[in-house]
């Protein structure tokens, strides 16, 4: 699908303005915790304590994974920083790496740092509300991992990068399962997404085979990788390391894990890559594990990462989307007879913004109800041809967003007929004059974040 770059008539959320220039300046604020430091550049006390919750309890997760002990209390702690802005994370990164990760805006360094950058940026009234977005939580959780990994394994050097992408996703989702910022990986958006990218390389017959895993083929997801092929790469390794882990009850997994821990300091990638072949039996892996990725039944597909579970509700979901990109998940059940839509909407406090119900998406683009606080609703179609936008209804409404949350209720047919409720009102019932067969999704414009409570989609004919 063709990128909006536009939504329309939403206006940039006051709460997502990005870090003021004294907190910018500030001085770094370190935390000690059992495990690791946390080093916070341009937070408060609260949220740096939120963050060290998250990264302290990693390493052990990382140890028992790998069958060893725990790193004793007088080794080095890894020192995991976070961020404020991106422009702060560049610096870092510039004069550690020489730039090497600006792209990523996050990283793990063999000097047993970490780095990560807030993400999306996100103001004060955000952070006192939601915490810390879920995709800044994941990386940094995703990134602890790996330098937990380095303080573990004498030889982790010579690891393969499928390897050690698969072990670091495993333990991150892992982490945010335990805190309650994480449905199971095929319905939390960001592993569903991965996951729904193996799937189409498998019924596209381009899934990489398990000997060109095993010998590295997939090893180039660097900065030098293109984009598209970069996210494919991330995808199958996610897959393969599930794979692993119901296969023969998880056992090669589990070698896999030991044998990363007993390499030498003096291994070399041809050394690992002998010892962990001895673990996966590649011959005739093959088909089980295409059929495995063919057979992933992932709920959602994210355009662009932004919707994640919420810290208070697992049913409930908080979009946030980035300064320049429109949030966009669909998810992937097909409503080739239309279907219904239910959710309660809630906007963050003392700030305009706007949550989109999006319709019908095929080749040919997909309809937008825009639902923005202190106007009412507007109906589009994009179209991917021209990437226009054509207006096809409107509904005045001041008061949505007034009260805490707004209750909706939207149902439509493939033929196109719309039926919109709030809070217990029919706002809107028409014909729109085009199909609506396709997916269904949520999306809010570039700079806002929403909250969406129990979204419930429910196909017509189920």
């Amino acid at each position: 699908m063709t990128r909006a770059r536009a939504f329309g008539a939403g206006v940039a959320l006051g709460a997502l303005a990005s870090a003021t220039p004294a907190q910018q300046t500030a001085a770094p604020l370190r935390l000690a915790g059992e495990h690791v430091a946390l080093v916070a550049h341009g937070f408060d006390a609260a949220v740096a304590a939120g963050a060290l919750e998250v990264v302290d309890a990693v390493p052990p997760l990382i140890a028992a994974e790998l069958g060893v002990t725990a790193a004793p209390r007088s080794a080095p702690k890894p020192e995991i920083h976070l961020y404020r802005t991106a422009e702060a994370f560049v610096a870092a990164d510039r004069a550690r790496t020489g730039g090497r990760f600006a792209r990523n805006l996050a990283c793990a360094l063999w000097d047993g740092t970490a780095h990560v950058a807030l993400q999306p940026e996100v103001g004060d009234a955000y952070l006192a509300q939601l915490g810390l977005p879920a995709a800044t939580l994941r990386l940094l959780a995703h990134e602890t991992a790996h330098v937990a990994r380095f303080a573990l394994c004498p030889g982790h050097r010579a690891h393969p990068r499928w390897l050690l992408d698969g072990l670091a996703f495993t333990i991150s989702h892992r982490r945010l399962r335990a805190l309650g910022r994480s449905a199971a990986m095929p319905d939390e958006p960001v592993f569903a997404t991965g996951l729904a990218t193996a799937r189409r390389l498998a019924t596209e017959d381009r899934l990489a085979t398990v000997a060109e895993l095993l010998g590295r083929a997939t090893t180039d997801a660097d900065d030098a990788t293109p984009g598209r092929r970069f996210h494919e790469l991330y995808a199958q390794h996610l897959a393969f390391a599930c794979f692993l882990q119901q296969l023969d009850a998880g056992r090669p997994w589990t070698a896999l894990c030991a044998t990363l821990a007993r390499l030498p300091a003096d291994a070399t990638p041809a050394d690992a890559d002998a010892a962990l072949a001895a673990c996966v039996p590649a011959a005739g892996l093959d088909a089980a594990w295409s059929t495995f990725a063919a057979a992933l039944a992932p709920s959602w597909v994210e355009d662009h990462r932004s919707l994640a579970t919420a810290a208070d509700d697992p049913a409930s979901l908080v979009q946030t989307a980035f300064a320049d990109t429109d949030a966009i998940a669909w998810w992937t059940a097909p409503c080739p007879r239309g279907g219904a839509l239910r959710t309660a909407v809630a906007f963050l406090p003392g700030a305009t913004g706007q949550a989109d119900l999006l319709l019908g998406r095929d080749d040919t683009g997909f309809v937008q109800v825009a639902l923005v606080r202190g106007i009412g609703a507007t109906v589009r179609r994009h179209h991917t041809d021209g990437d226009r936008w054509e207006l096809l209804a409107e509904h005045p409404r001041p008061a949505l967003g007034r009260a805490a949350s707004a209750e909706i209720e939207l149902r439509w047919s493939a033929a196109g007929h719309v039926t919109l409720t709030l809070d217990g009102d029919v706002a809107l019932d028409r014909d729109l004059g085009c199909e609506l067969a396709g997916a269904a999704g949520l999306g809010c414009p570039a700079g806002t974040a929403v909250r969406w409570q129990s979204p419930a989609l429910r196909p017509a004919g189920r």
